[in-house]
């Protein structure tokens, strides 16, 4: 079911502060699996499909993300599809050569595993780029986004790569970062390798 509602705190922040050039580094890790289809779930206005294109990747960006004006602010492309849907519920069947992706989104799910485990159904390969929330800085993030009303689910690098291997994947791509963050690129057995960190 679609979210149908109206953040916009988050439609301010997409439209005045996000860029494009923050997804550059992660748009260049998808980019090097050359995957046919990336599904963006919790994506927001998608600022990841811009910055792939900027790369010259040349595949299907299917953005996904609850919130009505997120969507419908995400530019039109001829090679892009706009859901408004939940995380946890993808209206999509299993897409080939695909890889589902929660740029700083899989803690805004109610529901993140079953976020996962639907990305899983669908993709070949899943990525996530979040925050551990072990840090002291992400606790303290966590409880600035509760007071924003936001459900601030971090979990922790070890429990998001521990979930995807029960599901199946494989991790092919793993890099801690400053400040909490990591990414983690998982595939089903491992099949579309790229290099490991």
């Amino acid at each position: 079911m679609a979210g149908r509602r109206c953040d916009r705190l988050l439609l301010v922040l997409y439209r005045h502060l996000a860029s494009e050039s923050a997804y550059r580094e992660f748009a260049s890790t998808l980019a090097a699996l050359s995957p046919s289809y990336v599904i963006d779930v919790g994506g927001g206005t998608g600022l990841l499909g811009r910055a792939l294109r900027g790369l010259g990747w040349q595949g299907v960006y299917v953005l996904v993300d609850p919130d009505e004006c997120l969507v419908g602010d995400a530019p039109e492309h001829p090679r892009s599809l706009r859901l408004e849907a939940r995380g946890e519920a993808l209206p999509l069947p299993p897409l080939p050569g695909s890889v589902a992706v929660f740029h700083d989104a899989l803690h805004h799910m109610e529901e993140p595993e079953e976020a996962l485990r639907e990305a899983a159904r669908v993709a070949e390969c899943v990525a996530v780029k979040d925050f551990d929330v072990s840090g002291l800085s992400v606790k303290i993030l966590k409880i600035l986004e509760k007071l924003f009303g936001y459900p601030a689910r971090f979990s922790t690098l070890t429990h998001v790569k521990e979930a995807l291997e029960l599901l199946g994947f494989r991790v092919t791509t793993l890099t801690r970062e400053p400040k909490g963050g990591f990414t983690l690129v998982a595939c089903k057995g491992g099949r579309r390798r790229h290099g490991s960190h």
